[in-house]
């Protein structure tokens, strides 16, 4: 599956933050631990999207990035909510350290930017991706392309 949403402006934006919840909640009803691959350029806006997402379903105030500690931990409807950003780690040794698997032994949620570090480790243990692109013509706009992966359990 690939679906491609463009969206331009905050209520298109919360339109799509609200089916990608309920996908992410169908897929919790089948699997422990689900894992989304966040692609996409510097300032793509990633970070903004999960903010907007997470804010749905968290009752923290307030959701950055997690550049410089590379792991911010939520409590959401959905469970732990782990955001990583690789952006910072320099080997494959130190996404390893972070005891990814530990982690998704435990039901919640993965969102991981920048995870193109570790690929040959997290492609394979994926569910989803989401790519956003910038939309050269409009400044504010972006391309949102959710794909589904076949995970290998």
């Amino acid at each position: 599956m690939e679906l491609i949403n463009e969206v331009l402006g905050e209520d298109e934006l919360f339109s799509f933050s609200i089916f990608f919840l309920d996908l992410l909640k169908s897929k919790l009803t089948n699997k422990k631990h689900i894992i989304v691959l966040m692609t996409g350029g510097m300032g793509a806006g990633k970070t903004t999207f999960l903010r907007n997402t997470l804010s749905l379903i968290s009752k923290e105030q307030y959701v950055n990035s997690p550049t410089y500690t590379v792991e911010n931990l939520y409590d959401t409807e959905l469970g732990e909510t782990h955001h990583f950003d690789f952006y910072r780690l320099k080997t494959k040794e130190e996404i390893y350290d972070l005891g990814l698997e530990e982690i998704w032994e435990s039901p919640g949620i993965s969102l991981i930017e920048w995870w193109e570090k570790g690929k040959d480790f997290l492609v394979e243990r994926s569910d989803l991706e989401l790519e956003i692109q910038f939309v050269p013509e409009f400044k504010e706009k972006r391309k949102y392309i959710l794909r589904n992966r076949n995970r290998k359990e």
